[in-house]
């Protein structure tokens, strides 16, 4: 991913390190996701909701660690958005190791632009391979430092 597309769909103010989810399942996680995700990107929070849950029966996004990386397509034309959502109590999210799931990378991009949504899903899928990444994003508190970590991390050199 080239450093001006990173930085234009992920900002400081796409972090939310603290937030407590409607409920206890992936689905209470996703509705909060997609009411952040509509205030940032002028989205419809239900049609963002309903994206996510596609995308859900299709695979489930649990990556594994207690991380999530929900994703949607979503027609009309609109910049890419990416946020990170550090969520108060960890919740079910039907991971492959059965860890509940308390950070959220969720992103949305236009389903015309089907290269954008897989860079942007393999740029993540990348980092979440990486132990020690996600250990460091998980002890990280600060929303200007986790900002920072994950821009460092995708950033190419």
């Amino acid at each position: 991913m080239t450093e001006t597309g990173i930085r234009a769909m992920f900002r400081p103010e796409h972090i939310f390190p603290n937030i407590q989810p409607s409920g206890t399942c992936c689905k209470d996680a996703l509705h909060t996701i997609s009411r952040l995700l509509a205030e940032i990107c002028a989205r419809d929070e239900k049609e963002l909701y309903h994206g996510f849950l596609l995308r859900e029966k299709i695979s489930g996004t649990a990556f594994g660690g207690g991380i999530a990386i929900p994703h949607a397509r979503l027609p009309g034309d609109f910049p890419p958005v990416a946020i990170v959502v550090r969520l108060t109590h960890a919740i079910e999210w039907d991971a492959v190791d059965n860890v509940p799931v308390d950070t959220v990378i969720a992103f949305v991009t236009p389903e015309d632009v089907p290269d954008q949504y897989l860079e942007m899903l393999s740029a993540f899928a990348r980092l979440l391979t990486h132990e020690e990444f996600c250990s460091g994003l998980k002890r990280i508190s600060s929303r200007d430092l986790i900002h920072q970590y994950i821009i460092q991390a995708l950033e190419p050199g």
